[in-house]
């Protein structure tokens, strides 16, 4: 292949890193660029990968040592890796001169990703974070909507939802459910994991310019921990006070027996604007003005990451951007204690499905409701 089209280094392929290569493999029989090099731990695990990888020529590693015998230098290291490998291969992937496509949430404290940013100064690769639905067109166009006042000021934004977490999700890593992991602040939650996005999103959308993300300064709420072996929460409700003046209203759980799809409301001054997965939708005075339907963006973050290969200005999540998410969380983590709900106060999913093993807090249905 032309070592003219960008170069990939993969690290992974199972768990998460299945989402990467069914956008990556595609880009590269397109020609848009060379899944080159893949590091692969786990070859029985991912022998279905490995299959799949084998007709590109895509070169296969079995770790990460000092010096690996790569197929081609990589323009980008896409990471899809757990939270607590996230500081030591952003490190190595910069040393190597590559760019990166870290996966969220970007760290588990302000301090690793300083340590992050530290290092992404002195190399000259840059760092983006797989805040996938922050490459959308349309929240784009929504976002520079907000920043030029046409719907008035932002009152407040509010976001919910709630997935079904069962044995399986929080068996399937060592560090899921954790606060920390090998002495790596780890903070695994619904806020810094499966609903980081929408937190993520909240603050970028808040922001009052358009490369610019809303900073958090104090929380009110509650963190409950329904499943009694974890360190960290299942469910939480929010109330964030920001720099730009927006209340942030939030409410995630994994504890809710019926699943509903994360969504947003944006309230200004002359609108009210949601998104859920798939629609957007414009109010002024009530009725529906403008409803918009919202494409899956995982392609478009990996076109967006080759576009910032060309040129280092263009738009992405950048490291810097991810920081306000982790920033949220650790605030959240400083001022409020995880309180754990009794067990006479839940009971546990037992019918067969993935969510088999859930612990389910009958409270959380009625405090999702009145934000639906």
């Amino acid at each position: 292949m032309s070592t003219s089209i960008p170069s990939v280094l993969l690290v992974g392929a199972t768990g998460y890193a299945n989402s990467y290569l069914n956008e990556l493999i595609p880009l590269h029989e397109q020609g848009a660029l060379e899944l080159s090099d893949a590091v692969v731990i786990n070859p029985e695990e991912a022998a279905g990968n490995l299959q799949r990888l084998e007709p590109l020529g895509t070169r296969i590693h079995a770790n990460w040592p000092e010096e690996l015998n790569l197929k081609r230098k990589p323009n980008l290291v896409c990471l899809p890796v757990g939270i607590p490998a996230h500081v030591e291969l952003t490190e190595k992937a910069l040393a190597l001169g590559a760019n990166v496509l870290l996966e969220k949430p970007a760290a588990g404290s302000m301090a690793d990703w300083q340590r992050m940013m530290d290092a992404e100064s002195i190399h000259p690769g840059w760092v983006s974070v797989g805040f996938q639905h922050i490459y959308s067109p349309e929240l784009q166009r929504l976002k520079a909507e907000l920043c030029s006042g046409v719907y008035g000021a932002i009152h407040e934004i509010q976001a919910w939802g709630s997935w079904p977490r069962g044995d399986a999700y929080y068996n399937r890593n060592r560090w899921a459910g954790t606060l920390e992991q090998n002495g790596t602040l780890v903070r695994d939650s619904p806020l810094n994991n499966a609903f980081a996005h929408f937190l993520n999103l909240s603050l970028y959308l808040s922001g009052s310019e358009p490369r610019r993300w809303n900073q958090v300064e104090s929380v009110q709420g509650g963190l409950w921990r329904c499943r009694a072996g974890l360190e960290s929460f299942d469910s939480c409700r929010l109330l964030y006070q920001s720099q730009d003046g927006t209340p942030l209203k939030l409410l995630f759980t994994h504890n809710m027996e019926e699943n509903r799809d994360p969504r947003l409301r944006i309230t200004c001054a002359d609108a009210v604007i949601e998104w859920g997965f798939g629609y957007l939708r414009r109010f002024l005075d009530r009725e529906v003005t403008e409803e918009a339907t919202t494409e899956p963006p995982h392609r478009l973050m990996f076109l967006d990451m080759l576009k910032r290969i060309e040129n280092p200005e263009h738009f992405t999540c950048r490291l810097q951007d991810a920081g306000e998410q982790v920033r949220a969380v650790e605030i959240a983590h400083e001022q409020l204690d995880i309180q754990l709900i009794p067990d006479d106060q839940c009971r546990v999913q037992e019918e067969d499905g993935s969510a088999i093993g859930q612990i389910i807090w009958e409270r959380m249905a009625p405090m999702l409701q009145e934000l639906d």
